[in-house]
């Protein structure tokens, strides 16, 4: 599914792997490296070539990150972007609507052997973090009933937070991120870095024009290009840009995405695939340049179409 992280020099998932062995429909199980020219279209297939059975992945001993978080005004945050981002191992801010304010995550490795957090840091990060996540739960339920008071909520999560966030610990443990207690609808879409900071105006003027309130942030992450065929990042340095709402009305939240994902499309947006996404197949076949090469993969691999369902079918008519 080409899943991803944050990082100038990282990929997806995908590109993590070196090996794969797939079964295809007839039963026959083939395998594939990278030095093959079809393993860029086998490794990510959507489920629609056939059973992966085992993965190669390539794999770095344990490591230390530092993990620093510091609130910022968003005119000035975007100011920096292109140096954070390189600047940092992983780099990632949340821009939330109806502010003027923003919060971004650093994560950085570092030399060993690294000293233990002191006792009382570990105490204190671990208070803050259960106070971040029951509090996200309370404002959860507080926003989804009384919409009004968004824009309060997220001022009173900021001055809360004003002093920020440095820990360190084992990468696993900095990079699992557990302060969500509650469901949301997501839409997230990898454009061109360069037109990171022209798409976040528009969705925030539309948001404003449109009347929408949005309780949750605007996620932004970072990735480096790709051979993949459908995976978003292919042969392109991208941003990717999560539209996030919790809320029982489906109707708004499909409305907010639609609106948004129309900007995104403007810039030639690529959906990330296990998450929300309206762009019709005419769209995507034009932003996929070895779009047509894995529908032959298709036929070639699975060919009554056995592992087959209403999401391929609607990207991959069977006609087609």
């Amino acid at each position: 599914m080409a899943t991803h992280g944050t990082g100038d020099k990282n990929g997806s998932l995908a590109s993590a792997v070196v090996e794969l062995e797939l079964m295809k429909a007839s039963g026959e199980v083939v395998r594939y490296q990278q030095d093959n020219p079809t393993f860029y279209g086998v490794c990510v297939n959507l489920g629609a070539l056939g059973i992966i059975t085992k993965l190669t992945l390539r794999c770095v001993p344990t490591f230390f990150l530092r993990d620093i978080q510091q609130p910022m005004l968003t005119d000035l945050l975007r100011k920096e972007i292109d140096t954070l981002v390189k600047e940092n191992d992983h780099f990632q801010f949340f821009e939330f609507p109806h502010t003027s304010r923003s919060y971004w995550f650093k994560f950085n490795k570092m030399d060993e052997p690294v000293a233990p957090m002191p006792f009382w840091r570990q105490f204190l990060d671990e208070l803050s973090r259960t106070i971040s996540r029951e509090g996200n739960g309370i404002g959860d339920w507080i926003t989804r009933t009384f919409p009004f008071t968004i824009p309060l909520i997220f001022r009173v999560a900021f001055l809360t937070n004003l002093r920020g966030l440095n820990r360190w610990d084992k990468s696993f443990k900095i990079l699992a991120f557990e302060n969500i207690n509650f469901t949301y609808s997501e839409l997230e879409y990898a454009i061109p870095r360069s037109a990171a900071i022209k798409a976040l105006e528009q969705i925030h003027q539309m948001i404003k024009n449109q009347g929408f309130r949005i309780n949750l942030p605007i996620s932004v992450r970072f990735a480096s290009s790709e051979e993949h065929w459908l995976s978003p990042l292919y042969q392109r340095e991208s941003v990717y840009i999560s539209l996030n709402l919790s809320g029982s009305d489906f109707k708004v939240i499909e409305n907010y995405h639609r609106e948004a994902e129309q900007i995104l499309l403007e810039y030639g947006g690529r959906p990330n695939w296990g998450k929300h996404f309206y762009s019709n197949r005419e769209y995507l076949r034009s932003q996929y340049p070895r779009w047509d090469d894995f529908a032959l993969l298709m036929k070639e691999f699975d060919p009554d179409r056995l592992f087959s369902n209403p999401f391929l079918d609607r990207l991959f008519p069977f006609d087609v």
